[in-house]
């Protein structure tokens, strides 16, 4: 944990002790990009990327290990909803060119409770066109609940998709409840839905019951359904 560091020396002999000391793969966050910023330092930043390039190669030269640097940074003044890409990064062209992933985290439209997450650039691989949508409430703090269209999303057109449930499936949830099995137990089996936990908050518990309860009514209705057919 590097805690309050105010110049580079600082920052960079405090990297040099943490990999002399654990002589292994490391992530280093860096929870401000000052270094990185334009304007009169622009000479200071690009002396900063050189350093962190510095420190990588020793890393892998001395001790055969890899060191993933990741840098937290806010956009540019933007409007809420606007598309997000390269330019509204706060921060030089530096930072981007210097990375190998660029990922953003923004609010999906009409939507307060839901994120999507957007590549920017990545040197190992294709970029998917379609944002991953995530749900902020609940433990794990981000749930995956699928793909969508960037257009539809910042149009305000997103809808969360709804659950699909093969006939085989139902028929597999009809068997477990004739051999005892509950329709909570079903769906906490099925959805891997995390338990209550006594450090859960107030509103974590209320939102894990919420999914309880809505995907209980799911197996409880296709169970149903399957045995009327």
């Amino acid at each position: 944990v590097i805690s309050e560091i105010h110049t580079t020396d600082e920052l960079v002999n405090n990297m040099a002790m943490n990999i002399e000391k654990y002589k292994k793969d490391l992530a280093i966050f860096i929870d401000n990009s000052t270094y990185f910023e334009p304007s009169s330092r622009s000479e200071k930043s690009t002396e900063f990327l050189k350093l962190l390039k510095r420190i990588l190669t020793q890393a892998k030269n001395l001790y055969g290990i890899n060191i993933a640097f990741i840098v937290i940074c806010h956009t540019n003044k933007i409007e809420r909803d606007a598309r997000l890409d390269l330019n509204v990064l706060k921060g030089n062209g530096n930072l981007n060119n210097f990375a190998d992933r660029v990922t953003a985290i923004g609010r999906v439209p009409k939507h307060n409770d839901k994120r999507y997450i957007k590549v920017l650039k990545s040197r190992t691989g294709n970029i998917d066109e379609k944002l991953r949508i995530y749900r902020t409430s609940g433990n794990p703090r981000f749930i995956y609940i699928g793909d969508a269209k960037e257009d539809d999303v910042l149009d305000g057109r997103y809808r969360e998709p709804k659950e699909t449930i093969s006939e085989d499936l139902g028929k597999k949830w009809y068997q477990e409840k004739l051999a005892g099995k509950g329709y909570g137990t079903i769906a906490r089996e099925h959805f891997k839905l995390p338990a209550v936990d006594k450090n859960d908050t107030d509103e974590i518990k209320k939102e894990k019951q919420k999914r309880f309860e809505k995907n209980k009514g799911i197996v409880k209705y296709q169970i149903k359904k399957y045995k009327e057919k």
